[in-house]
């Protein structure tokens, strides 16, 4: 049994009032609700596991998340949020954990070849992920290049922006 029109409908919502996402056509954001799933957690459980490997960009849809890396909460994700970018763009596994607060969680999964489908069409996509990746990463861990200096945030931005076009192979 396929999604019904309100499950496609509630994803499209979602999707429309991410930042990421609120530029988008009408007919992108309808292709995205039909190609993405929502899935709900439990008080607690957890959406993706540190080490898992999986490419899909997940956005919350209600309720409320927290990030987990290294055994300390370093994140709150909220109703707009998105998450699993930096799996979706490095192809490595899961750097954190993302589990709900006391509440429900709904989110949006889109899976790697929608997205990618998507950037293909919207490149300015793929610089606000750049972006954003650049921005989280910078937050979590002080980064050095290979010669040990520290990379700034437009460096890192370019090292993804490059990733990213690759990935749609441009």
């Amino acid at each position: 049994m396929g999604p019904t029109d309100s499950d496609v409908e509630r994803r499209r919502r979602a999707l429309a009032g991410c930042e990421l996402f609120h530029e988008l056509s009408d007919g992108a954001l309808d292709n995205l609700a039909e190609g993405s799933r929502m899935c709900r957690f439990a008080p607690g459980e957890s959406a993706v596991r540190t080490g898992e490997t999986s490419t899909a960009l997940f956005l919350v849809a209600s309720g409320s998340a927290v990030v987990e890396q290294d055994g300390r909460e370093i994140a709150t994700l909220q109703a707009g949020d998105f998450f699993g970018e930096t799996a979706f763009l490095s192809g490595v596994p899961r750097t954190a954990t993302v589990r709900a607060t006391d509440g429900p969680l709904e989110v949006v999964e889109i899976d790697e070849a929608c997205l990618r489908t998507l950037l293909e069409d919207h490149e300015e996509l793929a610089e606000h992920l750049a972006e954003k990746m650049a921005a989280r990463r910078l937050e979590a861990e002080e980064l050095r290049d290979e010669t040990g200096a520290l990379i700034s945030e437009a460096g890192l931005v370019a090292q993804f922006r490059k990733h990213l076009l690759r990935i749609i192979g441009r």
